[in-house]
């Protein structure tokens, strides 16, 4: 039948029998040593309990004399079956052993139950039995055992259709413990919580179990504020929380925190990411977090805050060592709108770019080099390579559809163009004279020249000529006796090569001879020839 009740005082008259208990004679509360008991208290303890059958009713045979030494003017007496209690603001009730042993835990009439209200009935049909008392209710079965429920929670509890209703009877008693004075009560069916943030919320167990592997109250979610919801298409529930959500789906249920919420629904939630798959895991280097979705990750750190990571961004991301590596972790979100559909993610040291021609690493080096051309508006394009770093002394190299960026710790990044990054490779890359490129190219010489700097020379681009000419340091500074571009030798017409006396260069003006005494040949085109020092 179960309990079809309002409030204590419209409580509906049941049949049965109190629950069997241990008999326990010893005092309830109190000083041991007893206050005058008048005719009156033991006349009315005497109708009490032959109103209740006597020796050969539920209480059975007393077992020990009436006391009055508790508060509130109470007495009390025990019997074998139990006591009878009474107080000067609710009268005299019979309390059975079993509903006195969990009284007796919560401090009998000093605890926050107080004094008995009224005795304990039992539904016959269900065996389910309660007895109200001040300020609560004891209430169960044998099987299920006896628990104190405060008002606040009976009240809710009858909301939810009592012992009949989805909650089933308590398996604990009413706890006060928790931070801010929250409350609960565990249930056959679930949990129920009450907090000032969110009242009173059931918890069914797969949600309390989610929201317990994030810290329960003292976590990231906080208290539940609000009810168990589902979705109109029934694939998915959720249960609101002060910093963010349970969701049970397919995948299971799992704690999504209010960042990592807000990056799954900026990145199109379910439909794009799927439901979570794990709850928020939080061990990366400087307390990063992560939580995995059906189609993809959101991680969360101090340096970028909450971001998502699809599957084709963390395995390049996994190929540079994680938030360990170069990369560090995300700083933005995936972002699309590059010319020809490119898009691209940031991260503390690069970005990852997802283009038309591939998907690529570009650290933060490389990246300045790479924008100072246009990205991939300008003439380099897109990335057509990751960043490696397998050169001499630390140095890095990237690929692009229109050029290379060159990186050294002594030079930083700079931008060769297909055909000087070709003749630099003629002259053996950076372990050749020519070392780590030092400067960009740089134009505006007589003509529309250019030329680029290196370490150990220059690569010039001469007006009129399809590819650049490597030259060394020295013959650069005997060139610039003779004025450069603008002097009698004009521009060089061959790269450097060797000759039999050391290193020559031909220019449109004559050629210089570089000899290993420290000298240089210069001959003219008009056959006029000197030696210098250089």
């Amino acid at each position: 039948m179960g309990f079809r009740r309002g409030r204590r005082w419209a409580l509906t008259a049941m049949v049965g029998a109190a629950l069997a208990g241990v008999i326990g004679t010893s005092v309830v509360a109190g000083s041991a040593s007893a206050a005058t008991v008048t005719p009156e208290i033991a006349a009315s303890f005497q109708k009490a309990h032959e109103a209740r059958g006597g020796a050969t009713g539920s209480l059975g045979p007393a077992s020990g004399g009436i006391v009055c030494s508790l508060r509130d003017s109470g007495c009390y007496q025990a019997f074998a079956g139990g006591y009878l209690l009474s107080s000067a603001s609710t009268g005299i009730n019979a309390v059975p052993n079993a509903v006195r042993a969990v009284w007796a835990g919560l401090r009998y009439q000093d605890g926050w139950l107080g004094y008995p209200a009224g005795d304990q009935e039992c539904d016959a049909e269900s065996g389910a039995c309660y007895q109200p008392f001040e300020h609560g209710f004891v209430v169960g079965t044998p099987g299920t055992g006896l628990f104190a429920t405060s008002d606040a929670f009976w009240d809710e509890w009858a909301a939810w259709g009592f012992d009949l209703g989805d909650l089933g009877l308590p398996l604990g008693n009413t706890n006060c413990g928790l931070k801010a004075g929250g409350c609960y009560q565990r249930y056959q069916g679930g949990w129920m919580f009450s907090s000032t943030p969110g009242g009173f919320r059931v918890l069914w167990d797969e949600i309390r179990t989610a929201w317990g592997a994030v810290g329960f109250e003292n976590g990231k979610l906080g208290y539940p504020t609000g009810d168990y919801v589902c979705a109109e298409d029934g694939f998915s529930c959720t249960q609101q929380f002060e910093g963010g959500q349970v969701v049970d789906s397919a995948t299971g249920t799992f704690a999504v925190p209010a960042a990592g919420l807000a990056a799954w629904n900026r990145n199109g939630g379910a439909d794009a990411m799927g439901f979570p798959t794990g709850n928020l895991a939080c061990h990366l280097r400087n307390g990063g977090c992560y939580q995995t979705f059906e189609y993809g990750h959101v991680l969360t750190s101090t340096a970028g805050g909450a971001r998502a990571v699809f599957p084709f961004i963390r395995d390049e991301w996994a190929r540079n060592g994680f938030e360990n590596g170069r990369l560090g972790y995300p700083t933005t979100e995936y972002t699309c709108g590059l010319v020809d559909g490119g898009c691209w993610q940031g991260f503390e040291g690069g970005v990852i770019i997802d283009g038309p021609v591939g998907l690529w690493t570009v650290t933060n080096a490389m990246r300045g080099a790479w924008g100072s051309t246009g990205f991939e508006n300008g003439w380099m394009g897109y990335p057509v390579s990751s960043t490696t770093c397998s050169l001499r002394n630390g140095g890095c190299w990237q690929q692009f559809e229109g050029g290379y960026v060159l990186y050294s710790p002594a030079t930083g990044a700079r931008v060769l163009d297909i055909p000087t990054r070709d003749m630099w490779g003629l002259a053996g890359y950076e372990n050749g004279y020519l070392g780590y490129p030092t400067t960009d190219k740089i134009g505006g010489l007589r003509g529309g020249g250019s030329w680029q700097g290196f370490q150990g020379g220059v690569m010039m681009d001469p007006p009129g000529v399809h590819w650049p000419l490597p030259m060394s340091t020295r013959m650069r500074n005997v060139w610039g006796t003779q004025g450069f571009e603008n002097g009698v030798l004009g521009y060089p017409t061959t790269e450097e090569f060797d000759s039999a006396r050391g290193r020559m260069e031909h220019f449109s003006g004559g050629y210089i001879e570089l000899r290993p005494d420290g000298t240089a040949l210069i001959r003219y085109s008009n056959g006029t020839s000197r030696t210098v020092r250089g």
